[in-house]
């Protein structure tokens, strides 16, 4: 018996798909911050966009990824990530700023440029003291030691600013999905169709008579 041509075709056709997307991973991603980032993957050949959050694409599960701001934006990029083992993945995006970041480096610089000042006061005011006892140094003093608390918090700020803001975070998960063979509680199972053969078979006398016609 020969099958028609364009029924092997269609079944040709569709194990060729089944087969394309058999290894794909499903992404489902979103975006808790502010600005706007775009999911792309590296490549030899540089990156390539596949998406902009909320989204949600087919992506290679052995692929390399990372999030970056999209232009004028002010978003961090991301550190590159890998996905995890599972069908489908929830990726979630905490953006960071760029102008935090950068902020961050001038408070670092203020802050330093404060603790230094706070130095160079209390140095000279003791040299003062020295020479001439109680010529403004208390005042000197007062000075001094407001610079250094003033530039030490100001570092301290800086700082997490920068470690804040260095890069965007990325949360990575399998998808919770519910299992095709549990259903929701207080939902009766679906009915499971019989196979085809239960549901029509020849008289015997019929499928004789028919392989006695084949042979």
């Amino acid at each position: 018996m020969k099958i028609p041509l364009f029924v092997a075709a269609s079944v040709a056709s569709c194990l060729a798909v089944g087969h394309a997307r058999a290894g794909d991973t499903m992404v489902h991603v979103t975006t808790n911050g502010n600005g706007v980032a775009v999911l792309v993957q590296e490549t030899p050949k540089g990156r390539v966009e596949i998406c902009k959050p909320p989204c949600d694409a087919r992506v290679d599960p052995n692929g390399e990824y990372r999030f970056v701001g999209a232009p004028g934006s002010g978003v961090r990029e991301s550190q590159a990530f890998g996905l995890p083992n599972a069908p489908s993945v929830d990726l979630d995006i905490s953006t960071r700023s760029q102008i935090r970041y950068v902020e961050g480096f001038i408070l670092l610089g203020v802050g330093g440029a404060a603790v230094i000042a706070g130095i160079v006061m209390m140095v000279v005011g003791n040299d003062m003291n020295k020479q001439t006892p109680n010529s403004g140094d208390v005042y000197i003093g007062v000075g001094s030691t407001a610079g250094l608390v003033a530039g030490l918090i100001t570092i301290a700020w800086g700082a997490g600013e920068v470690a804040r803001n260095g890069h965007s975070r990325i949360t990575a998960t399998p998808s919770q999905q519910p299992s095709p063979t549990t259903p929701p509680a207080g939902v009766a199972p679906p009915e499971v169709p019989p196979p085809a053969s239960m549901l029509w078979s020849p008289p015997r006398g019929l499928a004789l008579e028919l392989l006695s016609i084949r042979f």
